[in-house]
């Protein structure tokens, strides 16, 4: 700037911007013009300084590097010190040949903030205009326009149509009108339809800082898809509010997420006796409720969860622990205040967000359910009630029945054993076989009943088949000799002969079979055919055929066949007799060790009744048996004796007999030689010993001569255990069905005078019967008529043996068991053997019996040879 130019001075004074003319080494101002004195109204001694961010140094390098610098910061500071920010220009001139800084202020700093964020604000609602799903416009105070966006394009636009603003030309509307009411201050909404949409067109006044109307502003939105969204809701909500007033046997609430009810269906409007408009939105779900029920439920929430809750809590809580919905009872109060049983299901009700809307509850009323449960819990009392009277009545008449029944077999057999004349001893045979018939029938009646009632237990024992099959043999060979048929049996040896299983069942089932067969056979034979079907190491299935020459059965009286009192022919009962229940209970027997039984047969050419059992090898008589494997291959006599080892048995080996001692061939249970032995002279080198040979060879080759048993190789392990226990049981009775009755032989007679015997019986006739038969057999023995007897009886003398019957006044056989187990019946007899004399079929099970403290019994009515046998196998066995 020149010295004293006035040019310069005028434009100095009255320029746009605010100027400053300062020293910048002293940073001392040297004037300012009046554009500065009005922008920051003050005059040149009101404010102190400058302060130039980063100081005047920095500057006075920046402006010898270029002489201008733009966009700097500085702050004018104020006598008060006061800062006002700035942004200004700096220049390098000359003044009265003085170097000096001319600083022009553009606009203070807050003021270019906001202008900043003016623009952005600007930007964002023009992208905002651009990109909102409505039509966005304006229009100034002569209704030209303004601004719009491209949706406000779009809706003008037509196939023949261009934009004519300012008014739009679309719609059958008077856009004028609705300007005018706007540029008076009117914010309105209209409803339109354009081109099959609808459409929601709101105008709104523009106002300036100053409260004045500077135009107007409209959108319009397209609320169809809203609108077809909303119709179809509303027709979901009308058929899902069908869908729960047609479910009347349930009723449906639900809540809002304050509690408040809802919804509520036709159902639980007939359950609880409210309309809809009493209940929704008045009511929440402890309305339902008795207080106190509501108490019983949260009581039952802390004891079992720990839990205390409000009344209000309980609904939302139990939502989120469900498993206690169902293990609790609940019961509704309806209008009336009668209390319902209900089952209910809660559930929350979500949003599409996940956020809470509320509760569901389902109820349905089980009211009725619960009342026909409470008769059938009832009638299922009395129904057990009436079996156990049932049960009781049989109990006791099997007990009256089998008491004189005892007497008349018991003295029967005993007459039997004296001598009579021939017509004498038909007499008594005709008696022994009424009795024995009536005795069957009781039986059948009382297994029936059992079966039926579902208390039928199959026992669990060790037992022999062929001893099995010697005893059907002997109990039927009278029969079979007074009618002349042969009785043929067919073992397969395969059959394993140990087995596991109820025999007395078995027993039962082949008597049935054999007996019916018997009935109907006049000439020819009666075969009975057993063979094994293997089935693992443990298990296997006996295949039993009963096979006659008698009459047959015709196709339609098979269908009669193994059912409750029915025979193939009604005159059948009354030809050969017979309850009518045997086949019945033999199929209930047969499944009950899951087999099957059926039939084949044509009339006149005999019958063949056939089943299947499951029964497992019993192994155990193997156990702690020494066996000797002979076999000059050393890695197959060891796998074998290792085979022998894993069914606890002592198992040695060696190439050669020679290699044995005579000790260990005489301790040996069995010997397993193998066939390739150069010394064959197998039987005396085996000193009589069991003998097994392995082979290879078939079964009719000369070096199965003189052996025990034949093991065909390679053999599986269920093939082993069934050779083994076959051969042991042939070496233990070498006599196979012996039909022979065994006789007491006087020096029997000697040992057993040496025993005394205690009978325990109230019945004198049983009295009379036991007595007898304990005379015949050369025991010793004393009489008391209860229980208490029975007690004193043992205080005053040792007994090795107590025959007890169970029923008996005074004292029962059970009381009087328990307290000779206990001492009172002296400290000589408290290990005594009890063997209970039980004519209750019902509850004579030997497992119940030994559980009282008892060792065995024998079932009434008892026969000779039924009491040798028990007297022997708990008395001379020990």
């Amino acid at each position: 700037m020149g010295d004293g130019a006035p040019l310069h001075e005028a434009l100095f004074e009255n320029g746009v911007y605010p100027l400053i003319i300062m020293e910048l080494k002293s940073e001392r101002i040297i004037r300012v013009n009046n554009v500065f004195k009005e922008w920051f109204r003050t005059d040149e001694p009101s404010f102190r300084s400058i302060s130039l961010r980063g100081g005047s140094k920095q500057l006075a390098v920046r402006l010898e590097q270029n002489p201008v610098v733009r966009d700097m910061e500085l702050s004018i500071i104020h006598g008060n010190g006061k800062k006002v920010a700035c942004l200004g220009t700096a220049h390098k001139i000359r003044e009265n040949r003085t170097e000096r800084t001319l600083i022009v202020i553009h606009e203070s700093l807050e003021t270019s903030r906001q202008t900043a964020v003016l623009k952005r604000k600007s930007f964002n609602l023009y992208t905002l205009s651009q990109n909102i799903d409505m039509a966005f416009w304006s229009v100034d105070t002569q209704m030209s326009l303004v601004d719009y966006n491209n949706h406000f394009s779009k809706l003008l636009e037509t196939a023949d149509k261009p934009v004519k603003p300012p008014l739009p030309d679309i719609m059958d509307v008077d856009w004028k009108a609705r300007y005018e009411a706007a540029l008076r201050g009117e914010k309105k909404e209209y409803n339109d339809f354009y081109r099959g949409k609808n459409l929601i067109t709101k105008l709104s006044p523009i106002y300036t800082d100053y409260g004045e109307v500077a135009g107007v502003s409209a959108t319009i939105r397209d609320i169809t898809d809203e609108i077809n969204r909303r119709k179809n809701l509303e027709v979901l909500h009308q058929r899902f509010n069908s869908i729960l007033d047609s479910a009347t046997d349930a009723a449906i609430i639900a809540t809002d997420p304050q509690g408040i009810i809802r919804q509520f269906n036709r159902g639980a409007s007939v359950m609880l006796g409210y309309t809809p408009e009493e209940i929704i939105g008045k009511r929440d779900l402890l309305h339902f409720y008795a207080p106190s029920f509501l108490r019983e439920i949260k009581n039952y929430i802390r004891a079992e969860k720990g839990v205390r809750l409000k009344s209000s809590q309980i609904f939302s809580w139990l939502t989120d622990n469900p498993d206690l919905i169902n293990n609790m009872e609940w019961r509704f109060i309806n209008k009336q205040r009668r209390t319902i049983d209900v089952k209910i299901s809660l559930s929350t009700v979500l949003m599409e967000d996940q956020s809470y809307a509320g509760i569901l509850l389902i109820a349905q009323d089980i009211s009725e359910l619960k009342r026909i449960r409470e008769e059938l819990e009832i009638s299922k009392m009395q129904a057990e009630e009436m079996s156990r009277t049932k049960t009781s009545f049989l109990a006791n008449m099997s007990h009256e029945i089998r008491t004189p029944l005892n007497g008349i077999i018991g003295m029967a057999d005993l007459l039997k054993n004296t001598p009579l004349t021939d017509m004498q001893q038909n007499q008594v045979s005709i008696v022994l076989k009424s009795a024995n018939t009536l005795l069957l029938l009781i039986n059948d009646i009382l297994d029936y009943t059992r079966i039926e009632a579902g208390k039928f237990k199959l026992g669990l024992a060790s037992f022999s088949m062929r001893n099995l099959l010697e005893d059907i043999i002997e109990m039927m060979a009278v029969s079979f000799k007074e009618k002349n048929i042969r009785f043929k049996v067919n073992i397969d040896e395969q059959v394993t002969d140990r087995l596991v299983g109820d025999p007395r069942r078995i027993k039962q089932i082949l008597l049935n079979l054999v007996g019916n067969a018997l009935k109907f056979t006049n000439k020819g034979f009666i075969e009975v055919q057993i063979s094994q079907i293997n089935e693992g190491m443990g298990d296997l299935t006996l295949y039993i055929r009963v096979i006659d020459t008698g009459i047959g059965i015709s196709e339609e009286e098979k269908e009669k066949l193994f059912q409750s009192f029915s025979q193939a022919d009604s005159s059948t009962t009354r030809k050969f007799g017979g309850s009518g229940l045997g086949l019945a209970i033999s199929k209930e027997l047969v499944s009950m060790m899951e087999g099957e039984i059926g039939m084949d047969s044509r009339p006149g050419e005999g019958s063949t009744f056939w089943f299947t059992i499951k029964l497992a090898r019993d192994v155990r008589e193997l156990e702690n048996l020494k066996a000797i494997v002979i076999n000059g291959n050393a890695v197959s006599r060891k796998a074998l004796m290792r085979r022998l080892k894993s069914l606890h048995m002592e198992a040695a080996g060696a190439s050669e007999f020679e290699d044995l001692t005579k000790k260990e061939i005489a301790t040996a249970d069995v010997i397993l030689v193998h066939e390739n032995l150069t010394n064959r002279d197998w039987r005396n080198s085996a000193g009589g010993k069991t003998m097994i040979i392995e082979t290879s060879f078939s079964r009719d080759s000369p070096l199965n001569k003189n052996i025990d048993g034949r093991l065909l190789l390679p053999c599986r392990q269920d093939e082993l255990i069934n050779c083994l226990t076959t051969v042991i049981e042939k070496r233990k009775k070498t006599v196979l069905f012996n039909n022979s009755r065994k006789e007491i032989l006087p020096e029997e007679r000697e040992e057993n005078s040496r025993i005394r015997i205690l009978i325990a019986e109230d019945n004198k006739i049983n009295q009379l019967v036991a007595m007898n038969f304990l005379k015949k057999l050369g025991y010793s023995a004393d009489l008391a008529e209860n229980g208490e007897q029975a007690l004193e009886a043992c205080r005053n003398r040792t007994y090795d043996a107590v025959l007890m019957d169970q029923m008996m006044p005074v004292m029962d056989g059970i009381e009087a068991t328990s307290r000779i187990r206990n001492g009172e019946g002296g400290e000589a007899n408290k290990n005594v053997k009890i063997i209970a004399l039980t004519a209750n079929a019902m509850k004579g099970d030997r497992e119940a019996l030994i559980e009282a403290g008892m060792d065995d019994y024998i079932a009434k009515p008892i026969v000779l040879k039924d009491i040798q046998e028990i007297l022997d196998r708990n008395l001379k066995s020990s």
